[in-house]
């Protein structure tokens, strides 16, 4: 949602150089600028890091660990960035507001040992979740995603991109999934969660 109209809508990075291009309508590019240097294997990411109505872009470094934020989406430097988790682990990066009582989504990564570790404010330290022993969802093997499944606060869920099956966690409260659903066939697709109509 760039503009902060309630509606999920359509955004490209080019991972080669850093480059977003960022769509209101799902048709036409309506913002493209670029964000750090590229060719670092950066990945892009989504959410409200600001408090506003539209959502705002970031990039998670896999060999450092850290999270860099670009709140006006214009590019150039960082706002802001924060190390969480090791680097060069093999972590795959989420983002989502664990806490319902933040205003801002907090991030959070999925390790090899199928382990999430969420922090709900945007700056380093430890993290939120479950004691301090994490959320253990899955084998490590699977794509993480993110979303508002049933609540106002943000559960995970988990991406078999062979089958295509989809197995989701409302509650954070992990072990077995609550929902689950194939939607297409696998074949190495790459999963995205949003809100497509805006009530």
């Amino acid at each position: 949602d760039w503009n902060g109209n309630g509606e999920d809508t359509p955004g490209t990075y080019n991972p080669a150089n850093g480059q977003f291009s960022l769509s209101n309508d799902g048709a036409t590019q309506a913002i493209a600028f670029q964000f750090g240097a590229g060719g670092n294997g950066a990945i892009p990411l989504v959410g409200n890091f600001d408090t506003d109505a539209a959502d705002e872009i970031a990039i998670y470094i896999p060999a450092s660990g850290a999270f860099w934020f670009d709140l006006d989406l214009d590019g150039g430097a960082a706002d802001f960035g924060f190390p969480f988790g090791a680097g060069g682990a093999g972590h795959q990066p989420v983002i989502g507001k664990w806490n319902n009582a933040n205003l801002t989504d907090g991030v959070g990564i999925y390790t090899t040992a199928g382990v999430f570790w969420l922090r709900n404010d945007l700056a380093a330290g430890a993290a939120d979740n479950a004691g301090g022993v994490g959320l253990k969802f899955g084998n490590g093997s699977l794509t993480p995603v993110a979303g508002q499944w049933e609540s106002d606060t943000t559960g995970v869920g988990l991406y078999n991109g062979t089958s295509g099956a989809f197995w989701l966690d409302s509650g954070l409260s992990g072990g077995a999934p609550e929902y689950g659903f194939p939607f297409g066939t696998g074949a190495g697709r790459t999963p995205v969660v949003g809100v497509w109509d805006a009530p």
